[in-house]
């Protein structure tokens, strides 16, 4: 998870490898950690998911693949993201003031990074570029998912 985007320097890209290196060993002894929690409470016959992955017959993601990027996948994999959004329009009606805003123009645009990466830590740049765009756009509102409130660099849009 870069902090950077894809133009970096040589220390930089050096900072990179080292930052996804680290975050990989720190997920695997995470892994390693829970797995050895399990066979202590249900005993050492407890497998880990490397003996277990090799023995699924399908593997369910949290993907919705009209929403993600593309990419290869195996037959075994189901992207099964938005299972649970229920189509019911009574249970789905928004509250009057969130109705109110998406009501203002004709378009809206929700604009959010996830939960890991977060906009407030963006280099100055690319909140900029953002900023230009929907200022570009004057018939869209756009909803930023921003961290920080006490922030005001958004002054000048409506």
């Amino acid at each position: 998870m870069s902090t950077r985007g894809d133009v970096m320097s040589i220390l930089q890209r050096l900072r990179n490898v080292i930052e996804t290196n680290v975050g990989i060993m720190f997920y695997e002894k995470l892994c390693e950690m829970e797995i050895v929690a399990f066979q202590t409470k249900y005993g050492k016959d407890f497998k880990g998911y490397k003996d277990l992955l090799d023995q699924v017959s399908y593997l369910f993601t949290n993907s919705n693949p009209y929403l993600d990027y593309p990419h290869p996948n195996i037959h075994k994999v189901v992207d099964i993201g938005g299972i649970a959004v229920t189509l019911d329009a009574a249970k789905n009606k928004l509250p009057q003031h969130l109705d109110e805003i998406l009501n203002i123009r004709q378009l809206n645009v929700i604009v959010s990074f996830g939960s890991v990466v977060k906009s407030c830590y963006m280099p100055e740049d690319y909140k900029q570029s953002l900023l230009k765009v929907f200022e570009s756009m004057p018939n869209t509102t756009f909803i930023w998912k921003y961290e920080l409130k006490e922030q005001q660099f958004t002054t000048n849009l409506p």
